[in-house]
């Protein structure tokens, strides 16, 4: 009667064994499935940082980059030379409407306008007289604001 009560206590302790064991080892993945869960959040956190950082500063080297061409514009139209300063405000307005599309709402509108203004000096290049260069000054001044 003993053996057979020894017998049925060892199979239930086992069995107790067995299933805490089980559980316990279940818990050590559940925690680590959660550990790699808030990693992983916080890599795609850091990785949408950097590449607003990256957006960020493409938008401002191709800002820079209309600048230049402004002043490149604004140098040609001092030598009279027209053809190439239309060429460069081409260029510039370029890289504004490259930059406004992937700007945000405000800066879009803002940047669109500039676009704009820069187009309306390539039209006062084809005037006789042109009075484009103070509209170039006016751009850079404009751009040089949104940069900074």
């Amino acid at each position: 009667m003993f053996g057979i009560i020894k017998i049925i206590l060892g199979l239930i302790f086992l069995g107790m064994v067995l299933g805490f064991g089980y559980l316990w080892g279940s818990q050590k993945s559940y925690s680590i499935q959660n550990t790699l869960n808030m990693m992983r959040s916080e890599l795609n956190s850091k990785i949408e940082g950097l590449e607003q950082g990256l957006r960020r500063t493409r938008m401002r080297m191709e800002l820079m980059n209309a600048r230049n061409y402004l002043v490149s514009a604004q140098t040609a139209i001092q030598n009279r030379n027209f053809g190439e300063a239309k060429k460069e405000l081409e260029n510039a307005r370029q890289g504004i409407l490259k930059v406004a599309e992937i700007a945000e709402a405000r800066q879009k509108q803002e940047l669109t306008v500039l676009a704009s203004a820069v187009q309306e000096i390539q039209k006062q290049l084809n005037r006789p007289n042109p009075p484009a260069r103070v509209g170039v000054e006016e751009a850079i001044r404009a751009l040089d604001q949104f940069l900074s």
